[in-house]
């Protein structure tokens, strides 16, 4: 897959969106390529993740444990990143992540976007708020959630 579409499918999440386009390219350019055929793990819970994954070909399942005999909480599709809060910090993988038919991506690993919000403080304060807005949704969720079950 080209930078050019990479690219695109970064700034399509709303994590990317308002980001100067040079910084995704050297985002994306940077960010090392790997391919999963289906059944393989692309990331497992209880893990360290080293980054976060952009999909940019196929499918993959999401799974709560850590194997495909764990129950299914989502599917991903082209375009989804997955570990996004891995870019920030070491924490172990919430969910496995395994690969429902040959799967292409990026892997963003944390090292890179240091190095990408150091050169480029903006790059960081922009997703840094993108994230801060989605957390702040998941919490909003999560309240009316608690309110309906109580």
């Amino acid at each position: 897959m080209r930078v050019q579409t990479e690219m695109e499918l970064l700034r399509s999440l709303p994590v990317f969106a308002g980001v100067d386009a040079s910084q995704l390219q050297l985002l994306s350019f940077s960010s090392k390529r790997r391919k999963f055929t289906a059944g393989q793990s692309i990331l497992v819970q209880g893990e360290f993740a080293r980054g976060a994954f952009l999909i940019t070909s196929g499918r993959a399942h999401v799974h709560d444990g850590v194997d495909a005999k764990a129950p299914k909480l989502a599917s991903l599709e082209t375009g989804a990143l997955v570990g996004e809060l891995a870019l920030f910090v070491a924490k172990p993988n919430p969910v496995t992540v395994i690969a429902a038919q040959n799967v292409e991506g990026k892997e963003i690993s944390r090292e890179l976007f240091k190095r990408v919000t150091e050169e480029f403080p903006e790059f960081g304060r922009q997703v840094f708020a993108a994230l801060s807005q989605k957390l702040d949704q998941g919490l909003a969720e999560l309240a009316e959630l608690q309110k309906a079950f109580g």
